[in-house]
């Protein structure tokens, strides 16, 4: 869920005052544009990093997208992706097809762009934000905060299992300094390390 699924260096995304900033210097505290749960374009506060390192290479996808839009993010990183009508399903970006049709911000609304082509790539320096609402509009498109990994394979379970993650970074008075460091966050290297083994063995014993 929080291992190596980020965004690239250089998304971009945007502030509560209209400037862009990019992920590389994106900081905790800071207010971005993001996409609520009854689908309202509003700020939400990143409360820390799931995963942050500056000077690692790994590999990307490039999601290319009819307006010229492009979104670089990692295969199993989540992303919305349009249905029938204004239903929506959060995928991995290696789920989407060209063809598929996702979500961008433009202005004050939100419109529905079909992907033109999908090309793999590699990049040094992963990001991963995560605001208080799990979701965070990188390069116009809007995206997940979260990313596929064996149970908690959809937003829902993923938001639910970062509920402590998020109620500590509200009451910690350091939580800035803590959260802005590189490496892979000490909660989700407990879910991955810990929990989800446990998890498995009670679930092939059931």
């Amino acid at each position: 869920m929080c291992l190596l699924y980020c965004f690239a260096e250089n998304g971009q995304v945007q502030l509560r005052d209209g400037t862009m900033k990019q992920m590389k210097d994106l900081k905790v505290g800071d207010e971005v544009l993001t996409v609520n749960k009854h689908n309202e374009i509003t700020y939400d506060v990143v409360y820390g990093f799931l995963h942050r390192e500056v000077s690692t290479t790994a590999p990307f996808l490039e999601i290319h997208l009819e307006n010229g839009q492009r979104l670089t993010l990692t295969e199993k990183h989540m992303l919305y992706k349009s249905g029938d009508g204004d239903d929506a399903t959060v995928v991995p970006a290696y789920k989407l097809s060209p063809g598929d049709s996702v979500f961008v911000v433009s202005g004050p609304s939100m419109e529905i762009q079909k992907v033109s082509s999908i090309n793999e790539t590699e990049k040094t320096g992963i990001f991963a934000p995560v605001t208080f609402n799990g979701n965070i509009v990188v390069d116009g498109v809007l995206a997940s905060c979260y990313a596929e990994h064996d149970i908690m394979a959809n937003q829902k379970l993923a938001h639910i299992a970062l509920a402590p993650l998020r109620l500590k970074s509200e009451i910690r008075i350091n939580k800035k300094k803590e959260n802005n460091r590189n490496g892979v966050n000490k909660y989700c290297e407990f879910l991955a390390k810990r929990a989800y083994p446990v998890y498995k063995t009670v679930h092939a014993a059931a």
